[in-house]
Formats: C-alpha cells, sequence, structure tokens
C-alpha cells in the first residue's frame, strides 16, 4: 500500500504560531521519499523548514510521526495531542477535515522557542487553457 502517493503534493493554508497573533498564508509541499515515508518542506521567517515523516493508515485518516530533526540554525520536534486518543502523531492528512495539518516545536539556539500549527488543502493543478 503507497501511502505517501496518497498525500504527496502541495498545500496551501494557514500557518498559526505561538506568540503571534496574526495567522500567515503558507504553501507546504510533500515530497514522496519511499511507500510510507514523506519529506515535508515550507519557508518560516526565511528559514527553509525540512523534516521528514512517517506515515500509518487510521480511521481518521493517514497519520504522521515527524522525525526530530537537528540542524545548524533549529531543533524541530512534533507535537502530539491534536488527535484524540493518539499518542505520537504530530500531523496528517485527515478525512473528516479533507486537510493535511501539522504541529511542531521549532527551537532555535538564541533559545527561542515557536510552536508552528498548519492546516491546509491540497491545491489544484492548473489546467492549460483549452480555448486556444
Amino acid at each position: 500500500m503507497n501511502l505517501a502517493d496518497r498525500i504527496k503534493g502541495k498545500y496551501q493554508g494557514v500557518l498559526v504560531s505561538s506568540g503571534n497573533e496574526d495567522l500567515e498564508e503558507l504553501q507546504v509541499v510533500i515530497n514522496q521519499l519511499s511507500n510510507s515515508l514523506i519529506k515535508v518542506i515550507f519557508q518560516y521567517q526565511g528559514i527553509d523548514i525540512i523534516f521528514r515523516a512517517l506515515l500509518s493508515e487510521h480511521k481518521e485518516g493517514l497519520l504522521m510521526v515527524v522525525q526530530e530533526r537537528t540542524t545548524e540554525g533549529y531543533i524541530l520536534n512534533g507535537v502530539d495531542g491534536f488527535v484524540y486518543s493518539r499518542n505520537n502523531v504530530h500531523g496528517g492528512l485527515l478525512n473528516n477535515l479533507n486537510s493535511f495539518y501539522f504541529h511542531l516545536r521549532l527551537n532555535t539556539y538564541d533559545g527561542s522557542e515557536h510552536e508552528l500549527y498548519f492546516l491546509g488543502r491540497a491545491t489544484q493543478p492548473e489546467r492549460p487553457n483549452q480555448n486556444g
């Protein structure tokens, strides 16, 4: 079963970050790495954020566990709690919302901590102009 094939693509939505009242329009790209492993890419405050996640299928949809990541600029962890009674779930493609979401914690080496929440829908590929 190829779970990653069902979630790969571009998602347009809103990012909410802790300590910030403004909502940020954001595009997230999901690339398939294997049948159940994906790479998620987006920009936050001018920084390219990239992480890998493992997918599993449940009645709620495709749920993902984010792999902890340490780079020169930040430490990234997934945060669970959004999906009721599912521990260690940091995001996924939820059937009842028809949306992709994630909940992350981003720590920078200057001591700042950011919690990031994203909810978005798949963007439709542009169709060529058929009028000529």
